[in-house]
């Protein structure tokens, strides 16, 4: 699957099932202030993927920033929060954030796997949700999907040719 968010192209594997959301419902997702660039969804697992863009000058210093970000949205949906996972790994030749965590109310929990990377000034960010029941057997699934992941410039060609435009009328 290939995504693009402003001038950073993404592609990707998808987990199986995982189908766009609609533009009528991220327009309802925007109305209630979710910031995800992408969801995906596969009905018959629950399992959602967001895909977002954020930040300035982001770099791979800053994603212990984004923990404490991510950390505190979660504290302010005001249900209880498990961390599960809190790392820095290697993925693709990049330094990548791998969060996980467990909320929701009892017996509706909820496994949120967090990938953030940097690249071009922003994060890029991947968040893989579904019920805590299905997380062991999609694990796995979560990881494969991110190692997939490749990151890309979309360059305007008239910003790449500026300057180097030759007047065709003028003998050269």
């Amino acid at each position: 699957m290939d995504l693009t968010a402003g001038n950073i192209e993404i592609s990707l594997e998808l987990p199986a099932g995982l189908q766009p959301f609609s533009e009528q419902m991220m327009a309802m997702v925007r109305e209630k202030g979710i910031p995800a660039k992408f969801i995906f969804r596969d009905p018959t697992s629950d399992l959602i993927l967001a895909v977002n863009t954020f930040g300035n000058n982001a770099d791979a210093k800053g994603l212990s920033h984004v923990v404490e970000e991510i950390k505190a949205a979660a504290s302010k949906r005001g249900n209880e929060v498990k961390w599960l996972t809190n790392d820095l790994i290697t993925m693709n030749r990049k330094t990548w954030l791998r969060l996980s965590l467990q909320e929701g109310a009892p017996g509706k929990e909820l496994i949120n796997e967090y990938f953030v990377t940097d690249w071009l000034g922003k994060y890029v960010l991947f968040n893989f949700s579904l019920p805590t029941a299905q997380y062991e057997s999609y694990k796995s699934t979560f990881e494969r999907s991110a190692r997939s992941v490749q990151l890309g410039l979309i360059a305007d060609a008239a910003e790449l040719n500026e300057g180097t435009a030759k007047d065709p009328g003028k003998k050269h």
